[in-house]
């Protein structure tokens, strides 16, 4: 359980997050809203690495602020847009970092442990490719993989699908709904909406630092809100409408 009360979040000098209060406890929550509006901020404050002005987050009873930063890893793994080795590892070797915290070099239980996870999700042929070299979907599966392999119970993804073409984006988002269903807890910020809404079972809009709604399912008027445009039901299926 994630519990986050009354949290403010602020770079210089300017509050991104807002007296923010929510809890999620297992399940797919999709994270929505117009760029600038804080949610990757949120996630980055969930997992201990910007600490807030104000307010607590707290994971299992833990103060996240309190708590070791390999106590931290034990217990989250973040999948951020931007993540690059400082040096060319193999994928197998950056599965292979989940275990970085128990000792220097890990047991030939550990690699079989990696290669299983790799597995696991369809991509042990990639094992011995340079992760500098693999495509950007190719290295969000390696990256869910090593959060397999560690046995994380919270999973951040900051914006799932930035850069992948549609087979990419729901591969990534069905392996991620499957880990959801072992009784972890997946938070993902979406701009796909479609692709959130086929996916997660949890929508938590945020602007401006605020939570706008959270709900099992946002209507038309909560979306038209959160971004400021209309949209249109067809069909059963909620769109952006783009008028001409």
């Amino acid at each position: 359980m994630i519990e986050i009360e009354n949290l403010r979040v602020g770079y210089d000098k300017k509050i991104v997050i807002k007296g923010l209060n929510l809890r999620i406890g297992g399940g797919f929550t999709a994270i929505l809203g117009p760029n600038g509006s804080g949610k990757t901020t949120l996630l980055r404050s969930i997992s201990g690495i910007l600490k807030p002005i104000s307010g607590n987050v707290r994971i299992f009873g833990k103060d996240i602020y309190k708590i070791s930063r390999r106590e931290i890893s034990e217990i989250i793994t973040m999948i951020s847009q931007d993540f690059m080795p400082m040096y060319d590892y193999t994928a197998l070797d950056v599965v292979k970092m989940a275990f970085s915290g128990r000792s220097f070099f890990p047991s030939k239980e550990e690699e079989e442990l990696a290669i299983r996870a790799l597995k696991s999700i369809g991509v042990e042929h990639l094992k011995e490719r340079m992760f500098s070299t693999l495509s950007g979907g190719e290295k969000r599966l390696v990256m869910i993989a090593r959060a397999i392999a560690q046995g994380s119970e919270v999973i951040l993804v900051d914006e799932l699908e930035l850069h992948l073409d549609p087979p990419h984006k729901r591969r990534i988002a069905r392996t991620l709904k499957e880990i959801s269903r072992t009784g972890k807890t997946v938070i993902s910020v979406f701009h796909d909406i479609q692709l959130a809404f086929s996916f997660a079972d949890r929508f938590i809009g945020v602007r401006s630092g605020e939570v706008q709604f959270d709900s099992e399912k946002p209507n038309l008027e909560d979306l038209k809100e959160l971004f400021d445009m209309e949209f249109r039901e067809i069909d059963g299926v909620i769109l952006p409408w783009y008028p001409r």
